[in-house]
């Protein structure tokens, strides 16, 4: 889908994408539909995840693209101090 949209306008539209299913997932009135709607939450976050990645790649010459993928993960587990 990033392939074939470009980065900006894959991530958009899977961000925008995974706020409505987000969205809809408040409303859920049984257990098959909460499913239903983790799935499509799922692929959302997945093809943001994949459009993230190809903007890094194409914003970051490649031997700095192994720390601009990885410093946000180690962030979000340790604190800022620690580091």
């Amino acid at each position: 889908m990033v392939d074939r949209l470009g980065s900006r306008l894959g991530m958009g539209t899977a961000l925008v994408l995974l706020g409505v299913f987000t969205f809809g997932f408040s409303f859920i009135v049984s257990v098959p539909s909460g499913i239903v709607l983790q799935v499509l939450m799922g692929l959302a976050a997945g093809a943001d995840y994949a459009a993230c990645v190809k903007l890094l790649a194409t914003w970051f010459p490649p031997l700095s693209r192994g720390k601009a993928l990885g410093i946000p993960p180690v962030l979000t587990y340790f604190d800022w101090p620690t580091i």
